[in-house]
């Protein structure tokens, strides 16, 4: 049954355990039909099972395992776990999070009232329940691990956002990240929250940055936060990915032991080589859109192949 084009979404919100199996199941099937194709360089790094042109896929364990904290990190408290610990030293009030959209119709065909909002971590919305059996289409989906670092700073790094290719540019990705960016997990504090994402999409950039300051991606974009904080919070990262990422800027960062740093005359300014070996063509083209509202001009800088822009802004989440 078509779904109306006057659809609204509804977005949902799962912590931690209430991220069930069906929810992976669901989010891999999105994200391997609308997320991205392997780029050229993909099978000679990554082996031919990345063949240029095709699609990345993403099954459910491999979802889990990429983009959630394990499941023994969440909640933990300082020193639980000696593995953990040797991973995260110092890292508390570790969660993650799943918000998706989607849009749900009616028997006629017509579209549902928008307004469910679930902060439920185990089950369905109530009043979604008071309906006759309504049909849904899963059209985003965000992802995003939470955590205190040794230093007491609160993080929330979103570790993945996808949309249907058929629901883009209706700002679903920016009203997903705001729904992570206005919650918290922890008691009220006047701490700020530093929201970090990874990502080749400059869609997912603008979206997260817009989320999370209310301003536009050049204005949002504070350099100094990044070339003080990236390095030492990627370090602490529950989320391995995020943790192994080599930073690739021009900015004046201190070096350590966990990644690495690069100033190769590349022209990459903001970036992380996270060995992700997507094509860059359609992420380009959002780019040169982009570049024409910022005079000509992507703050971000250059993208090399099998790395990532990297975005670190300040909320209040």
């Amino acid at each position: 049954m078509p779904y109306s084009a006057q659809a609204l979404p509804v977005l949902e919100r799962f912590v931690d355990s209430g991220i069930t199996k069906q929810h992976l199941e669901e989010a891999s099937q999105l994200f391997s039909t609308h997320y991205a194709t392997w780029g050229p360089l993909a099978a000679t790094q990554l082996g031919p099972w990345a063949e240029a042109g095709k699609r990345v896929k993403m099954s459910p364990q491999r979802l889990k395992r990429e983009c959630l904290a394990a499941a023994e990190e969440e909640g933990r408290l300082a020193g639980d776990g000696a593995a953990g610990a040797a991973r995260t030293e110092g890292v508390v009030d570790v969660h993650n999070e799943y918000v998706r959209a989607f849009v749900i119709c009616n028997g006629d065909g017509k579209s549902a009232p928008k307004v469910v909002d679930t902060e439920s971590a185990t089950g369905e919305s109530t009043r979604l329940a008071s309906s006759s059996q309504p049909e849904r289409q899963i059209v985003g989906h965000v992802f995003a691990t939470r955590w205190r670092d040794g230093q007491g700073r609160r993080v929330c790094w979103i570790t993945q956002v996808v949309v249907h290719r058929e629901w883009r540019r209706r700002g679903i990705a920016t009203a997903m990240l705001r729904h992570i960016a206005t919650a918290s997990l922890t008691p009220a504090s006047t701490a700020p929250t530093l929201f970090g994402v990874l990502s080749s999409h400059t869609a997912t950039l603008r979206a997260c940055v817009r989320a999370v300051t209310g301003l536009a991606l050049p204005e949002g974009v504070d350099k100094s936060l990044i070339r003080a904080l990236a390095r030492p919070v990627m370090a602490t990262a529950p989320v391995k990915y995020v943790r192994e990422a080599e930073l690739r800027t021009s900015l004046p960062v201190q070096a350590d032991a966990t990644t690495k740093e690069s100033d190769d005359g590349s022209g990459a300014v903001l970036s992380a080589f996270t060995n992700f070996f997507v094509d860059h063509a359609e992420p380009n083209m959002a780019r040169a859109i982009a570049m024409s509202e910022f005079g000509g001009v992507w703050p971000l800088g250059e993208l090399d192949e099998g790395c990532e822009f990297l975005v670190l802004c300040c909320g209040s989440g």
